[in-house]
């Protein structure tokens, strides 16, 4: 097993753990060194989901089961996502409507757009309409369940009403993507959303900053075969340069 498989497994039994565990439970479960663990939670804890603590790890209590709430995702990697938004807003140019997922990186497109009042822009978020007087275009909300740690609408209701429309680009985030193809995420709720925005639209833009590159997350998103657009803050490795040419993905840095 891959090691960015693995430690997605063990943030998910850490999390349904509700508590504490240790280095050697850990070990024995995945029949893994103690060593390949303690690296293991160490990556956990860069990304936020843990608190090492002497012998094991612990659940960081501000993460839900959807990763980092919204206000603390918005905050990292917060260069990258300006780069990558600069760089995505110019794919709407053109475009008489577009849908937005809930992800902080795609929402900062919407604020490195130029006014274009005649766009309508779909989105399962709340955010851009806390500043709708500054926004330059015609906001279209999904509604459905809200989500208080996303800042989001999910479910059904937010999926059949984004399934009404037809847009001409999606810009949509994710939490890794590998050179399998695979594009991934983590919340099951958020994926079922972004799946119903990219089945809406024309072109697909995913949105990743270096980080996200070589990594998989819990569950699948969309297959890179089907994206249009990959955009990210730095060049990627040759393997990525060529991949995306392979596969017919314009890529953006």
């Amino acid at each position: 097993m891959r090691g960015v498989e693995r430690q997605e497994e063990i943030k998910s039994y850490i999390h349904a753990s509700k508590g504490r565990v240790s280095v050697s439970d850990l070990s024995n479960r995945w029949g893994i060194t103690q060593e390949t663990v303690r690296r293991d939670l160490d990556k956990l804890e860069e990304q936020g989901f843990v608190t090492r603590v002497y012998g094991g790890a612990i659940w960081n209590s501000t993460v839900s089961r959807s990763g980092v709430r919204f206000m603390e995702r918005r905050s990292r990697q917060s260069n990258e996502k300006k780069l990558i938004a600069l760089k995505a807003a110019h794919l709407a140019n053109g475009c008489s409507s577009i849908a937005v997922d809930a992800s902080s990186t795609a929402l900062g497109v919407l604020r490195a757009m130029d006014a274009a009042p005649s766009l309508k822009v779909v989105t399962s978020s709340v955010v851009p309409f806390l500043d709708a007087n500054e926004q330059g275009f015609e906001l279209i909300s999904s509604g459905g369940q809200f989500n208080s740690g996303t800042l989001a609408f999910q479910g059904e209701t937010a999926v059949q009403s984004i399934l009404r429309f037809h847009v001409n680009l999606a810009l949509i985030g994710c939490a890794a993507l590998d050179l399998s193809g695979r594009v991934t995420d983590s919340n099951e709720d958020e994926v079922q959303v972004k799946r119903a925005i990219i089945q809406a639209a024309d072109r697909v833009a995913v949105l990743a900053d270096h980080t996200k590159f070589d990594r998989v997350a819990f569950l699948d998103l969309v297959s890179l075969s089907e994206v249009s657009y990959l955009v990210t803050d730095e060049r990627p490795s040759q393997e990525w340069v060529d991949r995306c040419e392979e596969l017919g993905v314009e890529l953006l840095y």
